[in-house]
């Protein structure tokens, strides 16, 4: 069952010649750096930001920090100054967007159509940009800027661009949906498509043939009253692990940016955990549970696999520094991450018995730990949204 569309931007809602727009787009960054910080290499740090936020890793640092903190070693300016550079400058390309980006025919309605359906609409533009130059975008786009959208990936809430397949793990962690339950609609193939297959999500491709627009896309997707019901639940492949284990690591730090001093240890109801219980429990459960799992299933043949007990509203913290609890369990989520990454294809294969789950493999398991995160990545974002 769809519960979340994500809709590209680019190309999709709105048509923006990419090569001619990253050259103005480059043009301008360099003048601009170059005049404010006396940086002569700036197009040069772009473009080693955009390799690192495709990079295959754990990044607990958002994509605009990673480029403000190359900003600011090579301007030798502190890292909020080259932040507070880097946002001046979005407030004043708005001239150079505007030569290149225009409206889409029927995009604009096919999206108000959408959003009539109880759904979870997200923008999902390739995060190089903060808020508000996607803004800037969608409004010479003609597009609808304070819609009720789900999410609106930018550079200063994302970690991964769409060039990783973690970029869709972190959306639907986001959201608070299952990669199977989000259909990826876009024109890219690598980028909007192969990429969110491969995390496990659905899609659907604006080729310029078959499906010629966005518009078109919708008119058939929404043809049949019980569309949503028409995707099915993907095959676990072992590529969708660490791409989903990435953008659930990064998910979660994306929420405790948002916590305030006051919200670690509030409870948002009676009997139920706090901030730093919800980390405790995920640090506890990577250690005792997630890992020696999997070494279960590599050390013997088909074992059984006892669930431990359901945890009760008054777990332990391990310690009253949110933060340090979440880089405990990175550091955790690191050693199973080593532990998978040399293993074969019969070893993702290794059959086990489970108490709860019956018959089950080793990949359904990691795959488990996958789900295990976002159903607490889900507790920790409503938790934040009672704490006030």
């Amino acid at each position: 069952m769809i519960k979340a569309i994500l809709v590209d931007l680019d190309n999709t809602l709105i048509a923006n010649p990419d090569h001619a727009f990253a050259r103005a787009f480059l043009e301008h960054f360099q003048q601009y750096l170059q005049d404010t910080l006396g940086i002569t290499n700036a197009n040069a740090l772009f473009k080693e930001a955009i390799h690192n936020w495709a990079a295959p890793t754990y990044w607990t640092e958002t994509n605009q920090t990673r480029l403000a903190q190359l900003i600011a070693d090579q301007g030798c300016v502190p890292l909020e100054a080259a932040v507070l550079e880097l946002m001046r400058f979005y407030e004043t390309i708005l001239p150079v967007m505007a030569t290149h980006v225009q409206p889409i025919v029927g995009a604009a309605s096919a999206l108000s159509s959408l959003l009539d359906f109880s759904l979870d609409i997200v923008i999902a533009t390739n995060p190089f940009y903060p808020r508000v130059a996607i803004e800037q975008r969608m409004k010479l786009g003609q597009l609808p800027v304070d819609a009720p959208y789900a999410f609106v990936t930018s550079s200063e809430d994302m970690h991964y661009s769409k060039q990783n397949p973690a970029y869709y793990a972190e959306v639907v962690a986001r959201v608070g949906v299952e990669p199977d339950e989000a259909l990826v609609i876009g024109d890219h193939l690598e980028n909007d498509i192969l990429n969110a297959q491969k995390t496990g999500l659905h899609t659907l491709h604006i080729d310029g043939e078959q499906i010629p627009s966005f518009e078109e896309a919708i008119q058939r997707l929404t043809q049949s009253s019980d569309w949503r019901s028409h995707y099915s639940p993907h095959t676990i492949h072992p590529e969708m692990i660490i791409p989903q284990w990435h953008g659930n690591i990064a998910a979660l730090f994306a929420l405790l940016a948002k916590v305030e001093d006051h919200y670690w240890q509030q409870h948002p109801f009676d009997r139920e955990w706090s901030i730093l219980q919800i980390l405790s429990h995920l640090l506890e459960a990577e250690k005792s549970t997630h890992r020696a799992r999997l070494q279960q299933i590599l050390a013997e043949d088909n074992p059984f696999i006892v669930a431990p007990p359901p945890p009760g509203p008054d777990i332990p913290i391990y310690s009253d520094d949110g933060y340090a609890i979440a880089e405990a369990f990175l550091a955790e989520r690191k050693k199973t991450t080593e532990l998978i990454q040399t293993l074969t294809a019969k070893d993702w294969e290794r059959p086990a018995q489970h108490s709860i789950f019956s018959k089950t493999t080793l990949v359904e398991m990691a795959h488990f730990t996958a789900q295990h995160d976002r159903l607490h990545i889900n507790q920790l974002c409503q938790t934040l949204g009672h704490c006030k």
